[in-house]
């Protein structure tokens, strides 16, 4: 499996497949054409759902209270970073446990190492594998899926992102 390309092929404007791969890794959950809502994302969980709401004050204007939902299910939780002057949920943080939300790609906890590998093949990420992991990230190295496996299938899927 070729694991790193070279960072000159990763101008966006110049490479579709970089464009493809960065909306795969920004939002992993939604296809393209949804716009990121609290309902696209409870309607992606096939299972019962908690919905969580906390706010916060925005780190670069105090005036703006921003808002985190958290969406708990089947010991698995999602994170949701809404701030105030753009109203677009944004995705932050994962830990999914359950094959109750498998990716827009089809990658599941409990799908095989082969399933995964060869699914991740259709993107220009930067991939790092080792025994019990397997880690993928954009080219900027801000956002990141982290597969881990155990008896060859994945056993949970964490997915870290960054907003500001």
């Amino acid at each position: 499996m070729q694991a790193f390309y070279e960072r000159v092929e990763t101008l966006a404007e110049d490479n579709p497949e970089v464009l493809k791969a960065i909306e795969f890794i920004s939002n992993p959950f939604l296809t393209e054409e949804e716009e990121p809502a609290l309902r696209h994302y409870t309607a992606q969980v096939r299972t019962a759902t908690q919905v969580l709401k906390d706010t916060i004050t925005n780190v670069h204007n105090a005036r703006y209270i921003d808002t985190l939902f958290q969406l708990n299910f089947d010991s698995s939780t999602v994170e949701l970073y809404y701030p105030m002057y753009t109203k677009r949920f944004l995705l932050s943080f994962a830990d999914i446990k359950s094959p109750n939300l498998p990716l827009k790609n089809g990658i599941k906890v409990g799908c095989t190492r082969q399933e995964l590998l060869q699914k991740l093949q259709g993107y220009k990420l930067f991939i790092k594998e080792n025994r019990n992991v397997v880690e993928v990230c954009d080219v900027e190295q801000n956002l990141w899926l982290r597969f881990n496996l155990a008896k060859g299938r994945v056993s949970s899927i964490q997915y870290e992102g960054y907003v500001d």
